[in-house]
């Protein structure tokens, strides 16, 4: 039997690939950059993987548009949690192999800082031998060293893993430690992910859909039980509803049936007074 997980799986960021031309449009936009969030416009050096995007910085969440390119398509987006205690992800790996019925693996990913190549997370993700897809999720753990060793002159000092840690160093290396003071945006507290009702009939019958499915419902428990222990701040439990596209409505509570795939709405936590 799989150990209790016992850590809360949290929301730590998402993705999208928009169209190149509204791709560009993010980019420039001088609200987005300027007034809604701490932006940063970067090209990620993994071992395994190099990729340029443009990111948006909350206090404990983020997310981040990607233009479509070599390793990703336009259209894809995908959902990546979080786990804030040591050893959390692989605890997670085996309960997630014992409810999916898949083989789930955990890597190391790593990211370049002045031509060194630093542990990063780990990662804990299922492996359906399809790719990415059109949709992808996983879990991540920060390394205990990477504060230490990713400009390890900026703020914070000391260890960690947290996400707020980690946001705290990547709103330092890009411009003043109190620049999110200024913005708009404070976190992402929810996200709707719907299937497109073209597919939904469909979906009984798909192996992909069906896996992801049932794994961001496993994930959801997870969410609601971490939301249950957190304090009543929507900001700090990032709850994450996922539920079918309906033409000209916003879901803005937890809808009674459960799908996925889309992200189309992100609901944004103001700033006190604003």
């Amino acid at each position: 039997m799989a150990p209790p997980l016992a850590a809360a799986v949290l929301l730590n960021h998402f993705f999208i690939v928009p169209t190149p031309e509204t791709y560009e449009a993010l980019r420039q936009s001088a609200f987005l950059r300027e007034s809604f969030a701490v932006f940063e416009a970067r090209t990620t050096v993994r071992q395994d993987l190099t990729y340029t995007g443009i990111y948006f910085y909350g206090d404990h969440t983020y997310f981040e548009f990607l233009p479509p390119g070599p390793g990703f398509a336009e259209a894809q987006s995908g959902v990546a949690f979080g786990v804030e205690e040591s050893g959390a992800g692989a605890r997670l790996r085996a309960r997630l192999e014992e409810g999916l019925g898949v083989k789930v693996g955990e890597m190391g990913i790593t990211r370049q800082a002045e031509g060194k190549d630093v542990p990063w997370f780990r990662m804990v993700a299922a492996q359906t031998g399809q790719g990415m897809g059109r949709f992808a999720t996983w879990t991540m753990e920060y390394e205990g060293s990477f504060l230490d060793q990713w400009f390890p002159d900026l703020p914070p000092r000391g260890r960690g893993i947290a996400r707020a840690a980690v946001l705290d160093r990547y709103v330092a290396k890009v411009g003043p430690p109190d620049a999110r003071a200024s913005r708009l945006l404070e976190d992402v507290t929810a996200l709707r992910l719907a299937l497109d009702l073209r597919y939904e009939t469909h979906r009984s019958g798909n192996a992909e859909v069906g896996l992801e499915q049932h794994l961001l419902e496993l994930l959801q428990r997870a969410l609601n039980r971490a939301g249950a222990r957190d304090r009543g701040d929507i900001g700090q439990r990032d709850i994450f509803y996922f539920g079918p596209q309906r033409t000209g409505r916003y879901i803005t509570r937890a809808p009674k049936y459960s799908a996925w795939h889309w992200l189309d709405r992100i609901d944004g936590e103001k700033k006190p007074g604003q």
